[in-house]
């Protein structure tokens, strides 16, 4: 059997060559996992400053929120043994950005001191492959309140190789046997791009899917960032006759896979499974995962006729991920499995409990953070408001409380706010002013394009609250540089506050071209009258 795989590719013209890049091997030794981690080592932070990667949806407020939620919950359940003279360490698996573990303590700030668990310390681990982005977090200010309070901390770990953490801020090594408390782990949206094998399932006999690689031209540099844009995955077979891992937990599943399906080419995250074996003796044996991906756990969505899409971002990828083996595999280490009852638009979220004294506490809030108030639901059930062609402000205002002051969703309604301000009532203000201090206190800069603190000015400047909007404005320089626009917004606010000299000194920095417009010349007549 042979399939070949266009990687959403244009197709290429009539009779095309193609040139040999890889022979066939295992698909978790494909070259294309290689270039993965080359992509997120070449561009660092800015695979999600720049929006290469999608991230909104799996770093949010919201599920960060309904995480916080969780683990507190799994907290609960596990009091009693609970040594609080140690931390209880919550280590977040391919971190990339850091954005999911900022929210989550912003989160958790916002009820854990002042509940039952406020005397259990707390420490998030953001850990991740690539040194740069834990430089990013060891320098970005948001993160630095939390690290000096003991809250946070950093590790550079590989989830395929490595067994320890070596915290960098405490000097601690999380080891097998050093753990005095359960160990948490956050998979979020990193599972997907973590090496995986395939397998075909036909007349009930099991085989190895081999994947080699070829390319529409030579291909000299296997460095090349945009290699992966060119290639194909051409698939062969081989029949395994006996246990193929040698690890009784793993080939069961395949062998139950075996069994069950007909025709079906299937992803297998082996090598997920022996992270999670690692973690588990990190943990003493109490672990808790709470995971979500793009990928599916009921049987019947694993189904494939053909080999499985691979979608590119940029020039990175991601494979529709088999969260079934890995809940197969936890079942089979005796864990508690928390899924979705239902089909899922785009996130599959999963939670996992080994060894706790209970988990009544844990299944409550998965059903009703997950499941009721699931946050792929949210993100999906909101798509599409902003291009809603009426609205009112309290419309806007709620859609911007119920995504908890998400700075990317705030972006998108952004433009209706900027209509409708001029036309709020009286008694909105308070609420846009609040609405305002929430969104930058959620804030959680990563070089984006969009210019967040300069938004935020715009707004307070339109309801006349110039000595509110000023510091955005500062900021937006800060950030941006001196643009005409930011410039022109603080000298009419250091003129609306009284600041008159200061107003016209930066007036002064506006480019001339610019300085030519109406509303710049209007400014100026009213500086050199207040000059005076």
């Amino acid at each position: 059997m042979t399939d070949d795989l266009d990687m959403d590719v244009v197709p290429p013209a009539t009779d095309p060559v193609d040139y040999p890049v890889q022979e066939a091997c295992r698909f978790s030794q494909s070259l294309i996992w290689q270039l993965q981690r080359q992509y997120y080592d070449r561009h660092g932070i800015s695979a999600w400053g720049e929006n290469r990667i999608p991230f909104s949806i799996s770093t949010s407020p919201f599920i960060a929120g309904a995480y916080a939620r969780l683990v507190a919950a799994a907290l609960r359940d596990w009091g009693p043994q609970l040594d609080l003279s140690e931390p209880v360490y919550v280590v977040e698996l391919g971190a990339g950005s850091g954005r999911l573990g900022f929210h989550f303590l912003r989160q958790m700030d916002a009820f854990y001191d002042d509940s039952p668990l406020r005397g259990v310390p707390l420490t998030y681990v953001l850990t991740d492959l690539v040194e740069k982005n834990i430089t990013f977090w060891e320098q970005h200010p948001s993160l630095q309140p939390y690290v000096a309070a003991g809250r946070l901390d950093f590790a550079r770990f590989d989830a395929i190789a490595d067994s320890d953490l070596h915290l960098r801020h405490s000097g601690r090594v999380l080891r097998a046997g050093a753990l005095k408390n359960p160990l948490i782990v956050l998979a979020n949206y990193v599972l997907d791009s973590l090496p995986m094998d395939l397998f075909w399932v036909e007349g009930g006999q099991l085989y190895e899917v081999q994947a080699a690689l070829v390319s529409s031209q030579p291909e000299p540099d296997l460095n090349d960032g945009t290699i992966i844009e060119r290639l194909e995955l051409v698939y062969d077979r081989l029949p395994v006759t006996t246990a193929y891992y040698g690890e009784a937990g793993a080939d069961a599943i395949l062998q139950f896979y075996r069994q069950t399906f007909e025709a079906t080419m299937l992803t297998f995250p082996y090598q997920v499974l022996r992270c999670l074996h690692t973690l588990q003796q990190l943990a003493g044996g109490r672990l808790m995962l709470i995971s979500a991906d793009k990928g599916d756990h009921h049987l019947e969505d694993l189904a494939h006729e053909g080999a499985p899409p691979i979608a590119l971002h940029d020039n990175g990828f991601s494979v529709q991920f088999n969260y079934h083996a890995v809940m197969a595999y936890l079942r089979g280490q005796g864990a508690a499995v928390f899924a979705l009852p239902y089909r899922h638009a785009s996130l599959d979220i999963m939670a996992a409990v080994l060894n706790a004294p209970a988990t009544t506490e844990t299944a409550l809030a998965y059903h009703d953070h997950i499941i009721l108030n699931n946050p792929d639901d949210n993100f999906t059930a909101m798509l599409g408001f902003e291009k809603k062609e009426t609205f009112t402000a309290l419309e806007v205002l709620a859609y911007i409380r119920y995504k908890r002051y998400d700075s990317h969703m705030f972006q998108l309604v952004y433009p209706m706010l900027t209509r409708l301000v001029p036309v709020l009532p009286a008694a909105l203000i308070p609420e846009l002013r609040r609405m305002v201090a929430q969104v930058w206190h959620h804030y959680y800069h990563l070089n984006e394009r969009y210019n967040l603190p300069f938004c935020l000015g715009v707004l307070l400047a339109a309801i006349r609250d110039y000595a509110g909007a000023l510091p955005f404005f500062q900021q937006s320089i800060t950030w941006y540089g001196e643009t005409p626009m930011a410039l022109f917004n603080i000298s009419l606010c250091q003129h609306n506050v009284g600041d008159h000299a200061a107003a016209l000194a930066t007036f002064e920095r506006i480019p001339a071209e610019f300085a030519a417009g109406p509303e710049v010349q209007d400014l100026k007549q009213r500086l050199l009258a207040a000059q005076s």
